[in-house]
């Protein structure tokens, strides 16, 4: 789209040249301002009200694997409220839980805000200012999987560090640490989220005086946790069962 535009106004200038001397001493002018100003529209596709500064990331020399969601800065959709969607290149950092922008020599951070949704490898990614049952902080980046008038169920990517074996030297190591992609899911309700359990007996450990309900539903239909669609349909079913309180129910089972 950019280079569209500028193509566009190029073939203007280029006709406005052939009709006077005048015009092409205009246009001698003009031409070499544009070539100083195409570096910040091929580069700068992203406006500073989207960006924040970074500090330059830990490059986590000690750990093997990586601390980014993809190997490399993949294609990504930028969004704010009401504005048109903004095309870049972004690299999700799981460790600072940021999409790095880079411009450039510079590095930029997307700004962590809840009106800005960024769309990279068909997920959606929105930062929410959630808080669990006990009020601790958990903000973050989150891809929403359903929705409804009751609660929301949301997947976040996570970062699990393995910490390096360090000698009595300091400046020496017995092994590298590991850097381990995770995913977790979370059930939200009135803006307050709860971490669900990967496995099928902690989960059905939540469900208090409909565990066996739950259970017998998970059997009927050959659900498994593995399976997000699966995690949906366990949810809902409990959902139809406990008419009210869902979050609550579940965390004070626990």
């Amino acid at each position: 789209m950019i280079f569209y535009q500028i193509h566009k106004y190029l073939l203007i200038l280029f006709n406005l040249s052939r009709f006077s001397t005048t015009n092409t001493i205009l246009v001698k002018k003009i031409l070499p301002l544009i070539f100083i100003v195409l570096p910040f529209f091929v580069f700068g596709q992203l406006p500073q009200e989207y960006l924040r500064s970074i500090n330059n990331a830990s490059s986590m020399e000690h750990y093997q694997g990586s601390m980014y969601l993809t190997k490399k800065a993949s294609p990504s959709s930028v969004t704010k409220t009401y504005s048109e969607s903004l095309e870049a290149d972004l690299h999700y950092n799981l460790h600072t839980d940021t999409f790095e922008y880079k411009n450039a020599k510079r590095t930029y951070g997307i700004l962590k805000n809840p009106s800005i949704q960024i769309e990279m490898d068909n997920k959606k990614f929105t930062y929410h200012k959630f808080k669990d049952y006990y009020h601790l902080n958990k903000a973050g980046y989150y891809v929403l999987l359903e929705k409804n008038t009751r609660y929301r169920i949301f997947k976040k990517y996570i970062l699990k560090i393995l910490e390096p074996e360090k000698t009595l030297i300091k400046s020496e190591t017995l092994n590298s640490g590991k850097l381990k992609l995770t995913t977790s899911y979370f059930l939200e309700e009135n803006n307050v989220i709860i971490e669900l359990p990967k496995s099928s007996k902690k989960l059905l450990s939540l469900f208090d005086k409909h565990k066996k309900e739950v259970k017998e539903y998970m059997k009927q239909e050959k659900l498994k946790l593995k399976k997000e669609e699966h995690l949906i349909k366990i949810l809902s079913y409990f959902s139809s069962i406990q008419p009210q309180n869902l979050l609550s129910s579940m965390v004070q089972s626990k």
